[in-house]
């Protein structure tokens, strides 16, 4: 089984980019961080940034609504591809491809804040993504 479930927040605003057939593609980082005590009882940091990518409607979302510090939880599958640089190296890449993306930045009544639609090409009835959040970023808080 290959599931993988982060809670973050992005790095970047996201990548949008559309193929030659008009898909819509998001590309962005998300970053999590683990806080830890070492052997001497300091607390440490460690902080991973993992590479997210999106794809159609869902892709269209993200690039709308999501911007670098926005709080997010993904689920997906992980997915590693090769290419080669530009000096002809064989380089690899490891991508979250979500099966959900939930938006969790703190909405001000005490929301939890938005779910991506499992299926939004099968959805016709008003989504939570028809209306814009209201919720600011305070980005003193962002690690980065």
């Amino acid at each position: 089984m290959n599931n993988h479930i982060i809670s973050g927040r992005l790095g970047e605003d996201p990548t949008i980019r559309y193929t030659s057939s008009g898909g819509a593609v998001a590309n962005f980082s998300v970053c999590t961080e683990e806080a830890y005590k070492d052997k001497e009882g300091e607390w440490k940091k460690d902080i991973q940034w993992h590479k997210v990518v999106c794809f159609g409607r869902r892709a269209e979302t993200v690039g709308e609504y999501l911007h670098k510090g926005s709080k997010v939880v993904i689920a997906g599958e992980s997915r590693t591809r090769s290419y080669e640089d530009k000096q002809g190296t064989k380089k690899y890449i490891t991508e979250i491809h979500p099966k959900t993306l939930e938006f969790a930045d703190d909405k001000p009544n005490g929301g939890s804040g938005y779910s991506a639609p499992a299926a939004p090409a099968e959805k016709k009835a008003e989504s939570p993504f028809d209306k814009q959040p209201s919720a600011e970023i305070d980005n003193d808080d962002v690690p980065f």
